[in-house]
């Protein structure tokens, strides 16, 4: 698969993942999340599933204009804001995204539901806005 289409099967997988959260979002309260940890295991699969999906994106971006790698996967998006590729206000608000990855994929037991609860409820727009972005860039388009 050529890198361009590489990253736009990643992006339509990132745009299922958006949209299951969203579905999360409208179906699971706050109560029932704070209940029932299978909803919190679901939601945080999905939530790590999502920004892992950015982050690949973002690390196949960089490889393919040729612009190194990163030794993190929050300066995978630094990088992306510096070479102008991401908006610098995008970039920031996906480092966080990649430090959400990190708790979700190291600290799981000790996660903060209400930061989660927010990521899912409220901030699914970082992603379609990244997923945006990719997908305007020139060597991206049909």
């Amino acid at each position: 698969m050529p890198p361009d289409e590489s990253i736009a099967a990643l992006v339509r997988a990132l745009r299922k993942d958006v949209a299951s959260l969203k579905r999360y979002g409208d179906q699971v309260s706050w109560d029932e999340f704070v209940r029932n940890e299978d909803r919190q295991n679901m939601v945080l699969f999905a939530l790590f599933r999502a920004a892992q999906t950015a982050v690949d994106i973002g690390q196949r971006l960089l490889a393919s204009r040729r612009l190194g790698g990163a030794e993190t996967y929050a300066e995978v998006f630094e990088r992306l804001g510096q070479q102008g590729i991401l908006s610098t206000e995008l970039a920031e608000r996906m480092r966080g995204w990649a430090g959400l990855r990190n708790g979700i994929a190291h600290l799981y037991r000790i996660v903060d539901l209400e930061l989660i609860y927010r990521a899912y409820t409220q901030e699914t727009c970082d992603l379609e806005e990244f997923s945006d972005a990719v997908e305007n860039l020139p060597e991206c388009r049909d």
